[in-house]
């Protein structure tokens, strides 16, 4: 069968099936029909097409939908479209070849449309010489009496929700679960959104950013909204509304919503802490740590990474052998203490922290840095220490050291910490990975720096020294990859250096991953510390406008951070520590920290 053949059937079915549908429809008054364009038309591919209807309703209407092949593409209101004269004029861009059904749904009230209007046409890639030109609708022109100088009329403000992406609502999550929930958004006003952003308005807010500074999005078009949230820690059902804000803080639109629920923990059998083991030779056997029962997750074989090791740490067990009488051989009842297995002597990588003060001159930018030389380490991460009237401009890593420019915003000199975290003991190397990256103006740029093969992302930094009206929102491990997210308040282009930290090498000790989500409150300072229980190497963060990170430290058992609110809400800060096992006893390598 010739392709013209296929294709006329196809349309010749999409034409029944809008006889059969109309059939269906509920009897009223009300009626819309598509001028143009008409059934069996050719239409460009890859080209702006107006959709043209004329409508007739019963009264008031509410909304109108377009469709393409059954998605909802396009919803206008008497607000953003009031057509005039009764004629409505959708955009549409096609965008793939072949039949094509275009559906109009009028709606007075309720979600039951009062009228339906279809049309099957046929989308192509067409040459200048086959573009048929825009066919001209007379429409009835009033007369006007003029009355004097005319003013046009101020754009609307308008939001139409056209599809939930991801997280369909009653999604079963797990506890402290990662997940994207996305919408798609139309701007079906006639204002372009500059400078608009997505706000937290009721419900459960689940470590998302608000506000979400958004793209510029013109008239007519729409955009994908995506949000990173965690899932509560405990069972129930939960729901969070958001909405978007426009430049002038007005909401407009429809709450964008979600709803998850966490189910109850599934009961599973757990070993006591008392063991029975029945020796099956004589009663005097003597049992080894591995014939007893799993210990609770407080006894592990590594030790709590403090400066000295701690007495209770040892390798005995203690078996205490009871007798029953009738018994041919007595059972020895073991009762673990909290005991480990021993440290090893040489382990295959540990920390040392270093601090270095410096005095920041008032009014001026300055760079400081501490190295790892002095101590025959790698740098692996680092961090600073600031009060709120100086402004980080720089945190990265240089020449086996870490480096920290910072800015003064008083007539008064300032005394600020830079800190290197450094690696000892590691048979293995670090490399840094360097990316330069353009980013928009009034955009959100996400930048993701993967090492090479084999390597191993373990912390990140950045410089905004090109580009001051960068914003840094998120700097974290995400898989295996450093990711870092910042906001270009600016209409110009600006220059972002990030920066991610990677090891490499045979025998790559494996990750722990800390984290947490913390409520900082309205104006006022935290601090916000994060053990790791192994060995801390890097960390990361993720926050909203508002909030300031003043300290970024590493310790010899996590990581501390000092977080400001700036804004007048309850804001969430979610920090990051990455860690590695096993420990050592840190007392012989040890660098005090000063306070």
């Amino acid at each position: 069968m010739k392709k013209g053949t296929i294709i006329t059937l196809l349309i010749l079915f999409l034409l029944i099936a809008i006889g059969l549908l109309a059939c269906n429809l509920p009897r009223n008054n009300a009626s819309v029909s598509i001028l143009n364009p008409v059934s069996g038309q050719s239409i460009p591919a890859f080209l702006e097409y107006q959709i043209t209807s004329q409508i007739k309703p019963e009264g008031n209407w509410s909304r109108i939908e377009l469709y393409i092949n059954g998605e909802l593409t396009r919803l206008d209101t008497p607000d953003t479209n009031p057509g005039t004269f009764g004629l409505i004029l959708q955009p549409w861009i096609p965008t793939e070849e072949g039949p094509t059904m275009i559906e109009v749904k009028l709606y007075q009230r309720g979600d039951t449309p009062s009228a339906i209007a279809q049309v099957a046409v046929l989308v192509k890639v067409m040459s200048e010489q086959e573009i048929p030109p825009t066919p001209t609708l007379i429409t009835p022109t009033p007369e006007v009496t003029p009355t004097g100088t005319i003013t046009p009329p101020a754009c609307t403000m308008s939001a139409a929700l056209l599809q939930d992406l991801s997280i369909p609502d009653g999604t079963i999550l797990k506890p402290g679960q990662q997940f994207t929930k996305t919408w798609r958004v139309q701007n079906n006003g006639t204002c372009d959104w500059e400078n608009y952003k997505l706000v937290f308005v009721r419900g459960s807010l689940m470590g998302g950013n608000s506000p979400s500074l958004l793209p510029k999005v013109s008239s007519g078009s729409t955009i994908d909204i995506s949000l990173e949230l965690f899932a509560p820690s405990y069972q129930g059902e939960y729901s969070g509304y958001w909405q978007i804000q426009s430049d002038k803080g007005s909401l407009i639109g429809p709450e964008l919503h979600y709803t998850i629920r966490i189910p109850s923990p599934t009961a599973t059998n757990t070993a006591t802490a008392t063991a029975t083991v029945t020796p099956t030779a004589t009663a005097t056997a003597t049992p080894t740590p591995t014939a007893t029962a799993t210990f609770t997750p407080t006894a592990t074989q590594t030790a709590t990474p403090t400066k000295t090791l701690t007495p209770t740490a040892t390798a005995t067990v203690t078996a205490t052998a009871t007798a029953t009488p009738g018994e041919s051989s007595p059972t020895p009842t073991l009762t673990p203490t909290q005991t480990l297995v021993p440290v090893p002597t040489k382990a295959p990588i540990d920390t040392i922290q270093v601090e270095e003060d410096f005095k920041l001159d008032s009014g001026k930018t300055q760079t400081f840095k501490v190295s790892c030389d002095d101590l025959n380490g790698l740098a692996i991460s680092g961090g600073y220490s600031i009060d709120g009237d100086v402004k980080l401009v720089a945190s990265r890593p240089s020449k086996n050291g870490w480096e920290v420019t910072l800015t003064s915003q008083t007539k008064a000199p300032k005394t600020v910490s830079v800190y290197a975290n450094c690696l000892v003991a590691f048979s293995g190397k670090v490399q840094t990975v360097h990316v330069e990256q353009k980013v928009e103006g009034i955009s959100i740029a996400n930048i993701t720096l993967g090492c090479k093969v084999g390597g191993r992302a373990v912390a990140g930094g950045f410089d905004l020294s090109k580009s001051p009206d960068l914003v840094v929102t998120e700097s974290r491990l995400v898989g295996k990859d450093w990711v870092i997210t910042v906001v270009n308040q600016a209409r110009s282009k600006q220059t972002l250096d990030a920066y991610a930290q990677c090891l490499t090498g045979s025998e790559l000790p494996p990750l722990t991953i800390r984290n947490d989500s913390v409520k900082i409150p309205a104006g006022e300072t935290q601090t916000v510390a994060l053990t790791c229980g192994v060995l801390p190497i890097g960390n990361g963060f993720r926050m909203p406008f508002g909030l300031v990170l003043l300290s970024s430290q590493p310790t010899s058992v996590g990581w501390t951070f000092e977080v400001k609110n700036e804004s007048q809400r309850q804001l969430i800060f979610i920090p990051e520590a990455i860690c590695v096992g096993p420990i050592i006893q840190r007392d012989l390598f040890d660098v005090p920290m000063k306070n």
